[in-house]
């Protein structure tokens, strides 16, 4: 399947651009503008990306592995701010 068509898929959503993948903007879902705020959007990308190509999350656990370390990462350092 061609990325083009995955973009096509109601349940895909990728950045308008590659290089503002971790930044917000005004026009962002509220799920999408909080993933990004972690640092992690681009490794929730590349799970959607193999969810919608492999259909199964088995299939998916090296993505699914580095998007919950990026996700651990992020809330060990908010909680050691505090």
């Amino acid at each position: 399947m061609t990325s083009d068509a995955r973009r096509d898929s109601p349940h895909y959503s990728i950045p308008k651009h590659a290089a503002d993948a971790d930044a917000g903007t005004d026009d962002d879902d509220p799920f999408d503008a909080r993933i990004k705020k972690t640092g992690c959007y681009r490794h929730h990308i590349q799970v959607q990306e193999c969810m919608f190509e492999h259909r199964d999350w088995r299939q998916c656990q090296q993505q699914l592995k580095l998007f919950k370390q990026c996700m651990d990462r992020y809330e060990a350092s908010k909680n050691a701010v505090k």
